[in-house]
């Protein structure tokens, strides 16, 4: 891996570290039941072979205030049996619930993406899933039921299944500077938990019996990078989130999402801690033979604190495809930042939020933005195909992001987004990068111009990104139509890091949302 691809994705992580929240005479809060939907079914992929979907979506359950039942939010569906381990799509969730008679809660819904891989015949790599299911509450849990119609257009996969599932209930605690003054609201009613939000790497060497989808072995170690996060249980546990894409070793396309439980403790100093992590999820891609895709991993290592909310690790693990031929050790490393959030506790009561507040000496707002957007390619003559053709049609991307803002004038930026149309069934792209901003008109506050470079992982759909590092600079114009609402363009270029003929023009929309989360002030 590029030591200056890491260096970029350390500085852009500190300045998420070291960037002040905002403050106020006092916050007023709000709060949104959401969840976390995880559900397995198997889908037709022809007469003789069907294929395990894994999905994990994140939604909020109320999202619209004028709309009641209405639900909306994110996620994407991968493979974890069969022998297609390599697909994935991401994309957009949303429906309606409503509880009936028995204690159950009744849905219709959808979701869109896009994606693709796993050598299935999914068309221009759009997927829509249409849904009806049934959920009841069991131990703190809801479990469901699902039917689904799960269809490619232009694909040849079409086909009606069964998923089980369970969802797991949170709430998104929100604040904004309150526009009037209001009792405190009590500390006892206040808990802490960390989220780490960080970038790293992890390298994996083959084992001699790792084998591509070919049958041939691995010319050397395999790399990827990416996001890794980390949700607090407890002082000393907590559930490990990854998701990383190859920029090293031939295999382009090779992309993992990983999910787990982890422990941890004090080694003889409070800057200093060891983890041990067991972690399960889907892989696959870029010629790696993973059978369905079902991945299973274990690591220990050291994290040391740098700074407040600010911390490096390195670890040890080992990282095996069961169903496949692909499994060896690894080595990983990173950087994070894990700010203390706020959230109530249960017993308080929501309703005192409409006459309390949060005292500005012990939370601050911590800005971020959810964005949706969409991509269109126009490769240069130069682009070629992995076979060595040319690639002269437009490519469209559909994706979501995260933006977190630093200054007045700039933010780090995270992107994801999958291959809908063009020809490039499988391709998808994660980034990293920094957007600085300017309002340049006095008479449009509302509008700004900025820049923006990014740097990641993509490869798929057979186009040529060599290692699978991409880079992207666009300058655009934001305009807000009201506060917490921004309608984006932006143009630009993306190419392949190093030695892929991928080159092409950009042109992309976006449509973003602030949250504004609240973190503690001390």
């Amino acid at each position: 891996m590029k030591t200056s691809t890491l260096a970029t994705c350390a500085t852009l992580l500190g300045a998420i570290a070291l960037a002040p929240g905002a403050y106020g005479q006092g916050l007023e809060l709000s709060t949104s039941p959401s969840r976390w939907r995880i559900t397995y079914g198997e889908i037709e992929v022809n007469e003789s072979e069907d294929m395990g979907l894994l999905g994990i979506q994140y939604e909020l359950l109320e999202a619209f205030e004028n709309w009641p039942g209405v639900f909306a939010g994110f996620g994407g569906y991968g493979s974890v049996a069969g022998d297609r381990g390599g697909f994935f799509s991401g994309g957009f969730s949303g429906g309606w619930r409503r509880q009936i008679p028995g204690g159950f809660f009744a849905e219709v819904g959808a979701f869109v993406g896009g994606g693709g891989g796993g050598a299935t015949s999914n068309g221009t790599g759009m997927m829509l899933r249409p849904f009806a299911a049934l959920e009841r509450e069991v131990g703190g849990l809801g479990v469901r039921l699902e039917l689904a119609k799960t269809d490619f257009p232009g694909g040849e996969i079409d086909d009606t299944s069964l998923s089980f599932g369970l969802s797991i209930p949170g709430e998104l605690l929100a604040g904004r500077v309150a526009t009037g003054w209001g009792a405190p609201i009590p500390m006892d009613a206040i808990d802490l938990e960390r989220w780490r939000i960080g970038a790293g790497a992890l390298t994996i060497e083959p084992s001699s019996g790792a084998r591509t989808i070919s049958g041939n072995a691995f010319g050397g170690d395999v790399s990827v990078a990416g996001l890794q996060l980390a949700a607090e249980i407890s002082e000393s546990s907590y559930i490990p989130i990854y998701a990383m894409g190859a920029v090293e070793g031939g295999v382009s396309g090779f992309a993992t999402a990983l999910g787990g439980y982890g422990r941890s403790g004090e080694l003889g100093n409070p800057d200093l801690r060891w983890e041990v992590e067991g972690v399960a999820g889907m892989g696959g891609g870029g010629g790696v033979d993973t059978g369905g895709g079902l991945l299973l991993g274990a690591s220990a290592g050291l994290r040391f604190r740098l700074a407040e909310n600010w911390s490096a690790h390195a670890s040890l693990g080992y990282l095996d495809a069961p169903n496949g031929r692909f499994g060896g050790q690894t080595i990983g490393f990173g950087i994070g930042w894990d700010p203390r959030m706020l959230r109530l506790r249960p017993s308080y009561d929501r309703a005192n939020l409409a006459t309390q507040q949060m005292p500005s000496h012990e939370g601050k707002l911590d800005v971020w933005q959810a964005s949706a957007h969409y991509k269109i390619y126009h490769p240069t003559r130069s682009t070629r195909t992995e076979s060595g053709g040319k690639h002269d049609t437009n490519l469209q991307l559909a994706g979501v992001g995260f933006e977190r803002h630093i200054s007045e004038h700039a933010a780090v930026v995270i992107r994801t987004a999958g291959a809908v149309e063009g020809d490039i069934s499988g391709y998808a792209e994660g980034t990293l990068g920094l957007r600085l901003s300017a309002s340049p008109f006095e008479s449009f506050p509302n509008c700004q111009l900025h820049g923006t470079y990014e740097v990641g992982a993509g490869g798929g759909g057979g186009i040529d990104v060599s290692s699978g590092m991409i880079h992207q600079a666009t300058v655009g114009w934001l305009w807000a139509p009201k506060p917490g609402i921004e309608l984006g363009l932006d143009l630009g270029r993306m190419e392949a890091f190093s030695d892929g003929s991928f080159e092409a023009e950009v042109v992309s929309v976006s449509f973003a949302l602030d949250i504004l989360r609240i973190i503690s002030a001390r």
